[in-house]
């Protein structure tokens, strides 16, 4: 019904801009779409994506070029190299080493889609999602992103006042809003209206019906009424009455200046109701059309002129404001990626003035990031991809810190025991809280040992340590197989 109300005034009247509840989506901007689908190129290596390669060059070539006459058809014919910006197509391993937040920051840049005008709104939403993606995911990687883009991220919505238009909207979706003018042009629904589909699950304490518990009744046939279900058939009729007048009220009660009402007089609908309520106030009732007013229409700017002469305002703050967005190279990024460490290398000084060329990282910095490292993996497979994800996040810098840490860790997944302990066939706990009792002081504590590997009848108990040898660190680690023992006596 929507889409053709959309259809219909944009045909008799297409300077009237109707909206529907889709139209708040992020979907609907061709913006926030040309970022996932250059997302999607990036990572399409074999080139088979060749729907989001043409959605990306016609929209490229049509609404930030300007070239309306472009169709499917013409980009059908074309190679994206020959549309598409050369800093995307012949740039794609380097925009692939950027964090997901940047990267998509730059395709915003490297399209133009600033360009696209009204889409402001839209671009900082999906930018708000983006990072709360980021804050939850536990992988913040292109394919993970896009996968809850199609689940769920396609379908969040703008705030409702950025869109211009009159808003289409059920009245459910309305309930508990209010609008400066509300238009109810199909108000003929139904009151009561039995269907043959229609089915009852009833009970009755009449024998022998009362044996067989609730009963699927169908509620179409007029002999229901005089059954013995007749008690439950009427109070599913008068909670139908109950819903219709429900709903009208809700619909009444949204306009805060004007409410248009539209209906037909048949039966059992509220549009009978509504007529035999106001035919008496009105003396024109055997017109073709009953029509009953009470004032008259008040606009936006004579409801403002209103309050600003009441209320001797000089100044006051509109309901909504209008979002710019303006881009500038930026001078200092703060993200989660190695510019950070980039940015200190370059400015970092020794006391004779000198700049230095690596930031050192502490031994006990250095285990803190092996031991998040390690955290991460649960099959010695995966080491190359985590190692490669740390990278990417800062958690492992360049230079000597990278080489240092990669390599200790390569070399103890070397001893075929410590790689016993990264198998995917393994049940594993990472840093589980554990209930116990301190020796020393007799009260409540939490033991946390940093991985518990259990396989078949062996439980292995693993806590990282990367400084010098320590008797703390081995009783530590027998305290941990102490209560594994008492948890796991069968063990």
């Amino acid at each position: 019904m929507a889409q053709k109300l959309i259809e219909g005034f944009s045909q008799y009247d297409p300077d009237l801009h109707l909206v529907s509840e889709e139209a708040f989506l992020l979907e609907a901007s061709t913006s926030v779409q040309m970022i996932v689908a250059a997302l999607r190129l990036l990572i399409d290596k074999n080139h088979t994506d060749g729907i989001s390669e043409k959605y990306l060059m016609l929209h490229y070539l049509r609404d930030v070029l300007g070239q309306e006459e472009v169709t499917i058809q013409t980009v059908a014919l074309q190679k994206a190299e020959e549309v598409l910006p050369e800093e995307f197509t012949k740039h794609r391993e380097e925009l692939l080493q950027l964090p997901l937040y940047l990267l998509a920051e730059r395709l915003w840049r490297i399209f133009s889609l600033g360009n696209i005008q009204g889409e402001d709104v839209y671009v900082l939403t999906f930018f708000d999602e983006l990072q709360n993606h980021l804050r939850s995911a536990g992988a913040p990687d292109i394919q993970t992103f896009l996968e809850a883009w199609d689940e769920k991220l396609w379908k969040k919505a703008v705030p409702n006042s950025s869109v211009a238009g009159i808003r289409i909207l059920t009245i459910h979706k309305a309930k508990g809003l209010e609008f400066h003018t509300v238009f109810l042009p199909f108000s003929d629904w139904k009151i009561e209206d039995d269907q043959r589909t229609d089915v009852l699950w009833c009970e009755t304490d009449t024998k022998p019906y009362n044996e067989l518990g609730a009963l699927p009744i169908s509620i179409y046939p007029k002999d229901v009424r005089t059954s013995v279900f007749a008690p439950a058939y009427e109070e599913e009729h008068l909670e139908r009455r109950v819903d219709a007048l429900n709903t009208l009220y809700v619909a009444f009660t949204r306009a805060k200046a004007n409410l248009f009402v539209w209906g037909k007089t048949e039966k059992n609908t509220v549009g009978e109701l509504i007529y035999n309520s106001l035919k008496n106030d009105n003396n024109d009732t055997d017109a073709d059309c009953f029509t009953y007013e009470v004032g008259s229409p008040l606009t936006e700017k004579e409801k403002e002129d209103e309050k600003e002469n009441r209320l001797a305002l000089e100044h006051r703050m509109k309901d909504a404001v209008e979002v710019k967005v303006i881009t500038r190279n930026p001078m200092l990024y703060f993200l989660p990626s190695n510019q950070s460490q980039d940015y200190l290398q370059q400015q970092l000084t020794t006391d004779d003035g000198q700049q230095t060329t690596n930031i050192k990282l502490s031994q006990r910095e250095v285990g803190k990031r092996m031991h998040e490292v390690l955290s991460r993996i649960s099959d010695v497979n995966q080491l190359e991809e985590v190692l490669a994800q740390a990278r990417q996040e800062g958690l492992i810098g360049e230079g000597d810190d990278w080489e240092a840490i990669t390599k200790r860790i390569k070399e103890g997944f070397q001893e075929p025991l410590v790689a016993s302990w990264f198998k995917s066939d393994n049940t594993i706990y990472n840093e589980c809280s554990i209930a116990s009792i301190d020796k020393e002081t007799g009260l409540p504590c939490i033991l946390r040992p940093d991985r518990v590997v259990m396989k078949d009848d062996v439980i292995t108990v693993i806590d990282y340590k990367f400084g010098h040898p320590s008797r703390h660190y081995y009783n530590q680690v027998k305290d941990y197989m102490s209560l594994m023992t008492r948890m796991y006596p069968e063990h």
